[in-house]
């Protein structure tokens, strides 16, 4: 796993100061290995910094050229089928210097061109110049585990693995961009495509762009195909069971330890089944809180005994929180509600000496199990009896009430603030509208299916993709450890929307087919989320930095409505998540200096 960046310039010519800049913002994300390229007409420039997973030799660092150097690539990637690959390309003539999965990624596409995309199977974010047609292909893997952010100007065409590497360079036009706040404050993440700048945009998944003559050309590549479902159950099982030992036994393809965070959940639980089937020694590393309600170590405990992990817990209070919120919100590449828990349970794995480690994430959005699941149907039956949301307090769902649609129903569930809210405690206006982006995200994609389909695609889409995958790649990369997520892969992603919904709704399925492999325990226990106790700590060991930062930003905020809504948190008149993202908000833009 790496840090990958890159320039084009379309007039002057870049300066080796350029690429420093950009891979000293970087090295984090790879300590390893820290190189950059600069083409001999100095108008491209392309670079890598490098953590050492797979062929941890020096005949693995990027960039790297084929043979005539015609073509470069840098690449954050974990291809899990690139062996195959590789034979397939070893018996056309293609010569290799290195074992690992990024120089067979640039052979495939010296054959392939695009195309080659079909044939990744992983995680990737990668680039490749043409040093001949003067073209540059960036392509991002099918659900968005890796990023990829751009940036382009009249003068320049930028690349990144992170925000914060592009705006390092001093020429970058930093003005804000408004709709992106009011996603941010309507979802508690920046919706694709955007970032917190106007002229930065992310590559969205599945998707690859050509840059050429100072064009850009984006094209959707893979299309999750939800028809032809399976009916008979017994065999759905099994296929399922052998997606998903398949999965995991490729995702612990590395030349370097793998372990896995357990929380004791039925996703962790069953990835570390797996895990077990193909590794003898397996290290566990989970939180744990004061706090009963959300204290889970427990569970982790039992599977830990059960399959005899090397296992490491960290307790995690208000006062952690507090000594590492400035380290936390510096590492933050955009705003986010969330992303603590990754950031601490990486700190551990990696200060006990690992570099990749397993992750559940991914689960409850292919197994039907977030609220949203049970109530947006139970919504949406009802969005006739107009005078039953009349009496309600609850403005998520009154706004619903005005907006009785798939769209509406979602966002009542996974909304933080409506766009009523935001009218109040904003001073700006702007043209970001929530369920035409909810909207646009299913017809994007040439969705069909039921609405348990159409929930579950949206979960995977706007909650896995904006929140849960950008903050496990951001906060355990700025710990220099690498996240794999099996329950992300493609074959898994794909078998699971021809199941039958009857079988996912709260993991039905999955429990099925770990009966008997996991303790009753794990198996009959009730879900919890992994969220910290914020609320408690906000109001206790947190209360002297929120009451710094929640009033904090005069120029985006109407105080005197923030200090309403603060009021309203205290009183627990408010779900925590409306104060936290003021104060995240706040904390990001005053530790960017904007």
């Amino acid at each position: 796993m790496c840090g990958i960046f890159g320039i084009v310039s379309l007039k002057s010519k870049i300066s080796e100061e350029m690429g420093f800049k950009m891979k000293e913002r970087l090295i984090k994300r790879g300590p390893d290995a820290q190189n950059f390229y600069i083409s001999e007409d100095k108008r491209f420039l392309i670079g890598n910094t490098r953590l050492s997973i797979i062929d941890l030799s020096e005949n693995a660092n990027q960039p790297i050229s084929n043979e005539d150097k015609s073509l470069w690539i840098t690449s954050n990637c974990e291809i899990y089928n690139y062996k195959i690959l590789r034979e397939n390309l070893l018996k056309k003539g293609h010569k290799f210097k290195s074992l690992g999965d990024t120089e067979v990624i640039l052979h495939l596409y010296e054959d392939e061109k695009e195309n080659c995309l079909k044939k990744l199977r992983g995680m990737f974010s990668f680039a490749i110049y043409d040093e001949k047609e003067k073209e540059l292909f960036i392509a991002r893997d099918k659900f968005g585990i890796k990023p990829l952010y751009y940036y382009l100007d009249e003068n320049f065409f930028i690349f990144s693995s992170e925000v914060k590497a592009i705006v390092s360079l001093n020429f970058i036009n930093k003005d804000l961009d408004f709709e992106a706040i009011e996603g941010f404050l309507c979802f508690g993440s920046i919706p694709f495509p955007r970032t917190i700048f106007k002229n930065i945009k992310i590559l969205e998944p599945s998707h690859y762009l050509i840059f050429k003559d100072g064009k850009l050309f984006i094209k959707k590549y893979y299309y999750l195909n939800t028809k032809d479902k399976e009916k008979n159950y017994e065999e759905i099982k099994e296929k399922l069971f052998e997606i998903l030992k398949e999965s995991v036994k490729l995702h612990l393809l590395s030349d370097v330890p793998v372990g896995i965070f357990l929380s004791g959940g039925i996703d962790s639980s069953s990835l570390l089944y797996f895990m077990k089937e193909n590794k003898n020694e397996i290290n566990s590393f989970s939180i744990k809180f004061k706090e009963r309600e959300f204290d889970e170590s427990n569970y982790s405990k039992i599977v830990s005994e059960k399959f005899k992990t090397n296992h490491f817990e960290y307790e995690v209070s208000a006062f952690d929180m507090k000594k590492e919120i400035e380290n936390f919100i510096n590492f933050m590449d955009l705003p986010t509600i969330d992303g603590f828990n990754t950031y601490f349970v990486s700190k551990i794995a990696r200060e006990n000496g690992m570099k990749v480690c397993i992750s559940g994430v991914g689960a409850d959005e292919i197994f039907c199990s977030y609220p949203s699941f049970f109530y947006i149907p139970k919504i949406l039956k009802l969005k006739n009896l107009s005078f039953i949301f009349s009496f309600l307090k609850n403005e998520k769902l009154k706004f619903f009430s005005k907006n009785k649609s798939l769209e509406g129903a979602f966002f009542s569930i996974r909304g933080i603030f409506t766009p009523f809210n935001l009218k109040k405690i904003l001073k700006f206006d702007s043209e970001f509208n929530p369920l035409i982006y909810i909207k646009n995200t299913i017809d994007k994609e040439k969705f069909e299916g039921s609405l348990i389909d159409k929930i579950s695609f949206l979960e995977l889409r706007i909650y896995m993709h904006n929140q849960l995958l950008r903050d496990t790649d951001n906060f355990s990369m700025c710990n220099s450890l690498e996240i794999r997520v099996p329950f992300v892969d493609e074959k898994v992603i794909e078998y699971t929307f021809k199941i039958p919904e009857k079988y996912k709704i709260n993991k039905k399925i999955l429990k099925d087919i770990m009966k008997e492999k996991l303790p009753d325990e794990i198996l009959n226990r009730k879900k919890m989320a992994f969220f910290f106790p914020i609320k408690n700590w906000l109001k206790k060991g947190l209360r002297d930095f929120a009451e710094e930062n929640v009033f904090k930003n005069k120029d985006i905020f109407e105080i005197k409505e923030i200090e309403k809504i603060w009021k309203k948190f205290l009183n627990d008149k408010i779900h925590w998540s409306r104060i936290w993202a003021i104060i995240i908000l706040n904390s990001y833009l005053e530790n960017k200096k904007l």
